[in-house]
């Protein structure tokens, strides 16, 4: 079948050849798209493959095989008729920019249709030199200063400020990979240093984390023509077989580089503890040509390649979106749900990050029904929130992240995603938001759907606390259509005098409400001096709007005032400077655990000892109903601090009485939330404003830091 290393008149091959081909190579790709690749060499390359390169485009359909954003929904059924106005809306605008498309439109197209409409008629916002790309929760990068994270640990969104630089032939291709053996300096991973550096990250044209894909995928996203170099992709020098373009390089970082920046850029981050490999150059034209020590393998057409991606259709149907049940959206970059034993504090605002001179606000959800209009709201909230800030609602940018479940490919789950793109269309082509990036990924753990928003913009950072005794609080909720969607031209306007009043420094201060009563709103915007005291009837603030925002003016405006800024009858000490004892630690390096006594249904106890636990604590929760008093006294023997969280008793056994006891003698602290009386611990320090960011760092200390102080 095969003569030196090449597959004899391959495009010529019969049905049972192919089979036998198959099965002689172990190649996985179905017939179907075996036969087509023997169609495309006998009617475009007009030569017989290398093996090699056989079983490289049988790896690289493999995969690329569950890729989620390659759905494309080919047939929609619903009966909510905004819904199928939007669709046709989305479908006729993407006749006009692709006419000649004969594929159906995948999900990566369509969550992009809007941003390139936006682009074409000439409404895409002007921000700064900046380059935007969007990572998994866990990155390869590391945490470096100039990201930001959604609030459900999902996506992180990384900014870099760059030149003004043009595209041009002769690019430079260049993968990054950490030099083996070298940890950490002064805290901070090699790729966290060298996105510290200005200088380095400027001369980024584009850049793509590897996924599981691999390295031909990515460079398939950064350009249409390219020669790769196969051998200096070796840290060795040995030359690489072709496969690991699919199977390798997972997790590094891939980025375009004008040639004349090479040599400085890879000396600079070779001091940093990466090595820089420059293994393709860009070219003019649609194909990639690979060699392997200068000498040309074969070439193949960039459309080719992507080709073979399999392209899943599927028939969606859509539910009644006028009966859904709105879910929570997450706004907290901190934490994965608000929680009131938590305080904020105003150095660290709930919904705002300002990022290299730019604000980033985000917002989360994972809906289980009336994905249209949760989308649409998650989306309003950095909207808002950067209003707030002085940002035009027409100047700002987004970033989307979507995240399917592994089934993606599942009538009812597409349907969920395209119902979610399509509320988000629908947002950015009424306020001519464009994308700045956007991910689909998929997650084996999710039943539906989970989008996180990053809304981007100029501005002024707003705090989110009240500022000033006798300033004027106001609840401002998008007005609505009969249907529930938002009325878009007043919207327009409400977002219009936000930023205006910012702008002008009425504005002092705002917080985003997300399925949120405004009660709620009022508390967390209050602080130990400052509270809001509501005018009139209280009884509307009890109301919990879909989506609103709680501003804080400096002067009357036109809008109805729920009530004013006042000073509190009491000030109440800052806990970490007066209630706790200011001390680096407050665990010794050999009793590191803490313990929450609360009741069953307290789930704001649930979700702090959530939070601690993700913060490096040894947390034991024992609930009050549980009457596991022995368990408990154990529990304090080893712990140094005692969280108790609402109006909840200890037992009265002598157990438990030796075991507080041996926690007062031993240093420990006893903190008392949420109305908790300190009885008879007089180690115990009640805590009415919740525990504060700094006092987490504090009472979560880990055993390694402990031991130098």
């Amino acid at each position: 079948m095969e003569t030196r290393g090449h597959v004899r008149q391959f495009g010529s091959y019969t049905t049972q050849q192919l089979e036998r081909m198959k099965h002689d190579l172990g190649l996985r790709m179905p017939l179907p798209k075996l036969a087509f690749c023997a169609s495309y060499y006998r009617t475009h390359e007009k030569r017989d493959p290398a093996i090699e390169e056989i079983q490289l485009l049988d790896l690289f359909s493999e995969a690329t095989r569950e890729l989620p954003h390659l759905i494309a929904p080919v047939e929609l059924l619903t009966n909510d008729t905004f819904v199928a106005q939007t669709y046709a809306d989305m479908m006729n605008k993407r006749r006009e920019l692709t006419p000649d498309a004969k594929a159906p439109a995948t999900l990566a197209e369509i969550m992009n249709l809007a941003g390139a409409y936006l682009g074409r008629i000439g409404k895409t916002p002007s921000l700064p030199a900046t380059l935007f790309y969007l990572e998994n929760g866990t990155t390869a990068t590391g945490q470096a200063s100039n990201s930001t994270v959604s609030p459900n640990g999902g996506f992180t969104l990384h900014s870099l400020k760059k030149e003004k630089q043009t595209h041009d032939a002769g690019d430079l291709l260049v993968l990054l990979r950490p030099i083996v053996g070298l940890g950490p300096t002064n805290g901070k991973a090699p790729l966290s240093r060298l996105f510290d550096r200005t200088d380095l990250t400027d001369c980024f044209k584009m850049l793509r984390t590897v996924g599981k894909q691999g390295l031909l995928y990515e460079i398939l996203n950064l350009t249409q023509g390219a020669q790769i170099e196969l051998s200096r992709l070796s840290e060795t020098g040995e030359p690489l077989p072709i496969s690991m373009l699919v199977s390798a390089y997972e997790g590094n970082l891939l980025v375009r580089l004008s040639p004349d920046r090479f040599q400085a850029f890879a000396a600079t981050s070779h001091r940093l503890g990466i090595r820089a490999f420059a293994f393709a150059s860009v070219t003019q034209g649609s194909r990639i040509t690979f060699l392997r020590n200068a000498k040309p393998l074969f070439s193949l057409q960039h459309g080719f390649l992507r080709a073979l991606s399999p392209l899943h259709a599927a028939s969606v149907k859509l539910g009644n979106e006028n009966q859904y049940t709105p879910a929570q959206i997450l706004h907290t970059p901190r934490f994965a749900a608000p929680c009131k034993y938590i305080a904020q504090t105003a150095d660290a605002p709930n919904d705002l990050t300002v990022n290299q001179n730019l604000l980033c606000a985000v917002a989360a959800s994972q809906p289980k029904n009336g994905f249209f209009r949760n989308a649409l709201e998650t989306a309003l909230a950095p909207v808002l929130m950067l209003a707030a800030s002085g940002c035009d609602f027409s100047a700002q940018r987004c970033a989307v992240g979507l995240t399917l479940p592994q089934n993606s490919t599942d009538p009812l789950t597409a349907g969920e995603a395209l119902s979610t793109l399509l509320g988000l269309y629908r947002l950015q082509a009424e306020l001519a938001l464009p994308l700045a990036t956007g991910k689909i990924t998929t997650d084996t753990k999710l039943s539906h759907p989970e989008i996180t928003v990053f809304g981007m913009g100029e501005g002024t950072p707003c705090t989110n606390q009240f500022t000033g005794v006798g300033n004027h609080v106001y609840c401002i909720t998008p007005a609505t259509q009969a249907s529930g969607i938002p009325d878009f031209a007043a919207l327009r306007k409400m977002l219009d005098t936000l930023s205006s009043l910012r702008r002008r420094g009425i504005l002092a201060s705002a917080r985003v409400l997300c399925r949120e009563a405004v009660t709620d709103g009022i508390r967390l915007m209050s602080n130990s001096t400052l509270t809001c005291k509501p005018h009139g009837n209280v009884l509307f603030l009890c109301d919990v709007p879909p989506i609103a925002i709680l501003i804080e003016c400096t002067e009357k405006i036109d809008a109805a005032e729920i009530g004013v800024v006042t000073a509190r009858a009491t000030a109440l000490p800052t806990p970490a400077q007066k209630v706790l004892p200011d001390r680096d630690c407050l665990i010794s390096p050999d009793r590191a655990e803490i313990t929450i006594f609360s009741a069953a249904h307290d789930g704001d106890a649930k979700r702090l000892a959530e939070r601690l636990t993700l913060s490096d604590a040894q947390v034991t929760h024992i609930l009050a109903e549980d009457g596991c008093a022995d368990r408990l006294s154990c529990a304090i023997m080893t712990s140094q601090t005692l969280i108790i969280c609402g109006r909840v008793s200890l037992p009265q056994t002598a157990s438990l009485t030796f075991a507080t006891d041996t926690l007062h003698r031993g240093g420990g602290r006893v903190l008392l939330l949420g109305g908790a009386e300190v009885c008879n611990f007089v180690n115990g320090f009640a805590l009415p404003e919740g525990i504060t960011e700094r006092m987490v760092g504090q009472i979560t200390k880990i055993k390694k830091d402990c031991k130098k102080t």
